[in-house]
């Protein structure tokens, strides 16, 4: 975690004693060091009078504004407002607490800023507001919560900036259902109506939650198919259907396996999946693979809700969501439509003349630079150089051009999956990042890619690009990817390769593909 630079109204420092920080003076507006991430920490005054609070609202309002203004490539994280104790003695007079729901949803409003929604932390403790540590010490948070609270700021920051899970992979019986199939059969099945059926009902509606919010989801599960198919197909009051899953392993084979064939048909890596099963001994044979996440299962139906909720939201959190990852099981289910294609084609020629590629190259721009983001933070297998980035960073590149990819086939919009980065330095071009997302992996896009950087160069005057391979434990696949495409080697170790390639003229792409440029020179 960065450095952090704290503007607050009241005494603030007795809560974080592991992170270092500088304070503004109280409602003052100094001026943060450059190196610094932004942390708004704005709470409401302890007053009777609606008036004072209303000022204070509007004035934290103007603050802010000033703020996201002032620091638009940097960091910024903000604290909503929560009311705390105030209640009004005109009880029909509710504009404080309008004024607050106003004010949180300014906050959401602002793009460059994080929100941290500090009501969770009132539910999840007690007296966090207490008379005399606030006469004593003019103490908002309660003292006594000091560690609790700068875990929770601390967390929740990680958590808006951790790249997220990708696939939840789920047991059925006993877990998406109250009951097992083979045994109990489909009709007496707990899914709906009175307890325990409504608990599995929910789980189900929390489930299809993260499906929307781009989850890819999994059925791992030891039972007969045909049982399995024909229990989807004949319970009407299943939230979830088949074709919310992208793959389902529905067989008697060992589910650790199973799961290292989910890794590999969706071309993600271990690490991506959390796994749900409520036997403990499944459980213990998957978390053997040691980088799957393997979730515990509570011992009655009715915490089922609340206790995923929480580790959905440890695992599955995002602060935005893109089209692409509303979108990604339909873009997963379009690969595994690919990957059959794939097996009728005894040449990748042949195969990918069939898709009909289309590659969109794009610059960076206002509606493109969140999903670059995204994708240079959680993209390891084909990456260059796995250089991490944050919007901030990007923004700063003023010597660079940061170039997006869009792939279309024939299945479908596969959106936004390849970013290059190329920093230009008078007849000379240096690609510090390249990298593709796993699911077009197998359709030689990165060569056409290439040639695109290449001839964007070319149209520059161009005379020399350098390129750089760092090696790490997930992308050994792409060692010779420069060679293999006509860069020479001009410095090799054991911690990077530099390659060199010379533009003489621009270079024609594969047929097979249709090629556009829409911001090039």
């Amino acid at each position: 975690m960065n450095k952090m630079y704290v503007y607050r109204n009241a005494t603030v420092e007795y809560l974080f004693k592991n992170i270092e920080i500088k304070y503004s003076n109280y409602n003052d507006l100094n001026i943060a060091e450059d190196d610094m991430d932004i942390l708004i920490l704005y709470m409401l005054p302890y007053t009777y009078s609606a008036n004072e609070l209303l000022n204070a609202i509007d004035d934290f309002r103007k603050k802010v504004e000033y703020i996201s203004s002032k620091y638009k490539e940097r960091n910024i994280y903000a604290i909503t407002l929560e009311n705390y104790y105030y209640e009004n003695f005109i009880v029909g007079d509710d504009a404080v607490n309008n004024a607050i729901n106003e004010y949180n949803h300014f906050l959401y409003s602002k793009k460059n800023i994080k929100v941290i929604d500090i009501s969770n932390f009132y539910k999840e403790n007690k007296d966090v507001f207490d008379l005399k540590y606030y006469y004593v010490y003019d103490a908002i948070i309660n003292p006594k919560l000091s560690e609790v609270f700068e875990n929770f700021i601390v967390n929740r920051i990680k958590l808006l900036t951790k790249p997220r899970k990708k696939c939840l992979v789920l047991d059925l019986d006993n877990t998406l259902w109250g009951g097992i199939l083979g045994e109990d059969g489909i009709s007496e099945l707990k899914i709906s109506g009175t307890y325990p059926g409504n608990c599995f009902n929910g789980f189900q509606k929390l489930v299809l939650e993260l499906k929307k919010q781009g989850i890819i989801l999994c059925i791992c599960s030891k039972n007969n198919y045909e049982d399995v198919i024909d229990c989807f197909n004949k319970r009407d009051d299943l939230i979830l259907s088949l074709e919310d899953f992208t793959i389902l392993k529905i067989n008697w084979n060992n589910k650790k396996d199973e799961i290292m064939n989910i890794s590999k048909e969706l071309n993600i890596g271990l690490d991506s999946i959390v796994f749900i099963d409520d036997n403990p001994r499944e459980r213990e044979i998957v978390n053997s693979l040691g980088e799957v996440t393997v979730l515990d299962f509570p011992e009655s139906p009715y915490l089922l809700c609340d206790f995923f909720e929480k580790k959905f939201r440890k695992y599955f959190s995002a602060y935005l969501i893109t089209d692409e990852d509303k979108n990604k099981s339909i873009q997963y289910i379009n690969k595994i439509k690919n990957d059959k294609l794939r097996k009728e084609y005894q040449s990748d020629e042949d195969y990918i003349k069939q898709l009909e590629i289309k590659i969109i190259c794009e610059e960076m721009n206002e509606y493109n630079i969140d999903r670059i983001e995204q994708l240079i933070n959680k993209s390891n297998q084909f990456n260059l150089t796995t250089k991490r980035y944050l919007k901030k960073d990007l923004l700063n590149m003023n010597n660079s051009i940061i170039y997006s990819i869009r792939v279309i086939d024939k299945f479908g919009d596969l959106g936004i999956t390849g970013i290059s980065i190329v920093d230009i330095d008078n007849n000379s071009a240096y690609i510090t990042s390249f990298l593709l997302s796993c699911r077009i992996l197998g359709r030689k896009i990165e060569n056409e890619f290439l040639k695109i950087i290449i001839n964007e160069m070319y149209k520059r005057n161009i005379s020399t690009i350098i390129a750089e391979y760092i090696p790490t434990k997930k992308n050994m696949q792409v060692c010779d990817f420069y060679s293999n495409n006509g860069f020479k080697i001009i410095e090799s170790n054991n911690k990077h390769t530099l390659y060199n390639y010379k533009i003489s003229n621009k270079i024609s792409y594969n047929s097979n593909y249709s090629v556009e440029v829409k911001n090039g020179r």
